[in-house]
């Protein structure tokens, strides 16, 4: 695919184009495959897509699901599209992740975070992280500057409940 690269993309991007807005696995796929392609011919849309507003909630009754979570976890997927086009020196890519940096969401902010850090070389790094971007984002998101990922097993888990009580949406008759 990657040797077809910019038909490729504009295939995805057609077909992102075309399908429902409810078959969010399906988006976020086509957005996996565009990341995996890594072809700049992606950055206008992903940086579109990634910046757009989160829909309002369309999955009434469900309290296990929710439709604007999947619309975040698809607009992350986007932002890591943008960090694989950054990855290979691809200057707008940069830029579209720094816009992202003080998004209303965590979750995108970190992944812009990341992946502006991760697109640098080694030699910019310490630029990336003290120079750009201490000077756009406030302090409290500072813990947010790193590549280093969690052990998880270091972190304390919360105790748990012996029951736990779901509200179920009514299911629906057949």
């Amino acid at each position: 695919m990657r040797a077809r690269a910019p038909e490729v993309t504009r295939g995805l991007i057609e077909s992102y184009g075309k399908t429902a807005p409810d078959r969010y696995f399906r988006r976020w796929a086509l957005l996996e495959t565009l990341r995996e392609v890594s072809d700049k011919g992606a950055l206008s849309f992903v940086a579109r897509l990634s910046s757009s507003p989160i829909p309002p909630e369309r999955i009434k009754g469900d309290p296990e699901r929710s439709s604007a979570d999947e619309e975040v976890r698809i607009r992350i997927k986007a932002v890591e599209v943008l960090a694989a086009v950054a990855s290979q020196g691809v200057q707008e890519a940069d830029e579209a992740l720094l816009r992202l940096v003080r998004h209303a969401d965590r979750g995108i902010r970190r992944t812009a975070i990341r992946g502006y850090l991760a697109a640098g070389r080694s030699s910019e790094e310490q630029a990336r992280r003290g120079e750009v971007l201490r000077k756009r984002l406030p302090k409290t998101d500072y813990g947010l500057i790193t590549l280093d990922a969690t052990d998880v097993k270091q972190v304390p888990h919360p105790a748990m409940p012996e029951k736990f009580d779901i509200k179920r949406a009514p299911r629906a008759k057949n």
